[in-house]
């Protein structure tokens, strides 16, 4: 499930809170056209965002959320 998925559901749940807007920060890498909607701002993309990440992996730790499930899907031709 991407990152950015579990944020959204993260925050319908009132679990997690979208970061504050900070005008003032610039836009920094290279990835100034990705738009991170937990920052609120560019510069990477929700789904590359480590702050969220570990925000997220803080609730699973803390047992506020559980970790969604891992889908392996079996290789062509092993099944």
């Amino acid at each position: 499930m991407p990152l950015s998925a579990v944020m959204r559901s993260c925050i319908e749940n009132g679990v997690l809170s979208k970061l504050p807007i900070n005008p003032s920060k610039p836009i920094q890498g290279r990835f100034a056209d990705q738009d991170c909607e937990y920052h609120q701002f560019k510069g990477h993309s929700s789904d590359n965002c480590l702050k969220l990440r570990h925000d997220i992996q803080d609730l699973i730790d803390s047992e506020k959320i559980t970790k969604p499930p891992e889908h392996n899907e079996p290789a062509p031709g092993n099944h």
